[in-house]
């Protein structure tokens, strides 16, 4: 649980960041015609806040080919469970990455997506300020609770379509307490493909349906 208390932060401290952005830039505007003289070389920024740049995976190849869609999705997930989930051993230990580390949403989910989940964390914020509401749940590993993790891994990556904009790839997610179907959809944006859903097809669950019907009440 606590790893989804960090992925909440992460979007209430973009919030904050955009706030001070803001306020910086009303105040700089509003001391323009002032005559102050110009320094002789641009401020340095202080804020440290501010999650640093993520560097996406390089992968060799087409992106508009099959082979580069399929070693995108393993590497994907070969970096969320290397950042996302460090060393969760057998013995189910929690293990919560530091603060300063970018969520899987932030670093391989589309504008789209991200916008989504930002409206439901807002509308759990605004509606059931004390309980989590829909994302009571780790969907990347599609678990309640670390302690059914283990090692984990993903197998059986199968592309079923591709076209210029969208995919769709499956694969069996593998952990300590089970095997999970899933589905990913992705869509080609900013030169990559980012995931703009997950589905748990064992349980038909789709995530991007559930929040939309979520949000509609």
């Amino acid at each position: 649980m606590k790893r989804i208390e960090n992925q909440i932060k992460h979007i209430d401290m973009k919030r904050i960041i955009i706030v001070f952005a803001s306020l910086l830039l009303l105040a700089s505007c509003g001391k323009k015609g002032e005559g102050t003289k110009p320094t002789s070389s641009p401020a340095t920024p202080t804020d440290t806040t501010a999650v640093k740049p993520f560097e996406q995976p390089h992968i060799d190849g087409d992106p508009q080919s099959d082979d580069y869609v399929i070693a995108r999705v393993n590497a994907i997930y070969e970096n969320i469970f290397k950042e996302n989930y460090p060393e969760v051993g057998e013995e189910g230990e929690e293990l919560i990455p530091s603060d300063d580390v970018l969520s899987p949403d932030e670093k391989f989910c589309t504008k789209g997506w991200n916008d989504l989940l930002t409206k439901v964390y807002e509308f759990d914020s605004s509606n059931s300020p004390d309980e989590q509401g829909l994302l009571d749940f780790d969907y990347w590993a599609w678990a309640l609770d670390d302690a059914e993790l283990g090692k984990l891994s993903i197998s059986d990556v199968n592309l079923l379509k591709r076209d210029m904009d969208r995919s769709v790839v499956e694969f069996v997610l593998n952990k300590k307490s089970e095997k999970t179907h899933v589905r990913l959809e992705l869509k080609f944006e900013r030169g990559e493909w980012f995931i703009d859903n997950l589905i748990d097809l064992d349980n038909d669950f789709n995530m991007r349906k559930e929040m939309e019907a979520y949000l509609k009440g």
